[in-house]
């Protein structure tokens, strides 16, 4: 449906640049299924498919298409193709991530990798420019060295308990292969590597 065409569209739906948007409210939640966003800020709803152009993402889910350029706020990325951009805060699920910078707090990214099916969670891993080195496992970020100090098993006791059962000692195998890829990660050139 065109968005001039939706009863209630939050405002700045109405006010973004589009062209041949195919959009739906259901639930008062905004769900865009396809067409171009030329420029404008989102501010939540869900991105079935379609094409990001620019504009500031201000939390939702995206689940595919291409983004173009823009800074991205929060939200969860399941896939699609990252052009290029500034990512500030949010959750990367997947897709393929050819270019931009990606911040985590005041940290910038040199690189990342996400990993899937490894346990219950999508296992993420940072090296920052700073060379250290980053580990994301149930939604908890934790520096590799902090990590390693309060140990695996400890570091989330209230859905993994310390108790050998199935599911933590999976926990602690996605840690050892998220440590062995962290350290694996080399610096690009431009990264200002701590000595």
């Amino acid at each position: 449906m065109r968005i001039s065409e939706l009863p209630n569209a939050p405002t700045w739906l109405k006010e973004a640049k589009t062209f041949n948007a195919d959009v739906n409210i259901v639930d008062g939640v905004v769900i865009w299924l396809d067409g171009t966003w030329l420029d404008g800020s989102w501010h939540g709803g869900i991105w079935r498919d379609g094409t990001w152009i620019t504009g500031s993402w201000r939390n939702g889910t995206w689940h595919r298409g291409r983004w173009h350029s823009g800074t991205w706020y929060g939200g969860s990325w399941l896939n699609g193709t990252w052009r290029d951009g500034t990512w500030h805060s949010g959750t990367w699920y997947g897709g393929r991530w050819q270019g931009g910078t990606m911040f985590i707090g005041e940290c910038k990214v040199d690189q990342f990798r996400v990993y899937t099916g490894l346990y219950k969670y999508p296992v993420m891993v940072y090296l920052f420019t700073n060379g250290s080195r980053w580990v994301r496992m149930d939604d908890l970020l934790y520096s590799l060295e902090e990590l390693e100090r309060i140990g695996v098993r400890n570091s989330n006791l209230t859905e993994f308990p310390d108790d050998k059962s199935a599911k933590s000692e999976e926990r602690v195998r996605a840690f050892e292969f998220a440590r062995t890829a962290v350290l694996s990660l080399t610096p690009t050139e431009e990264a200002d590597v701590l000595e």
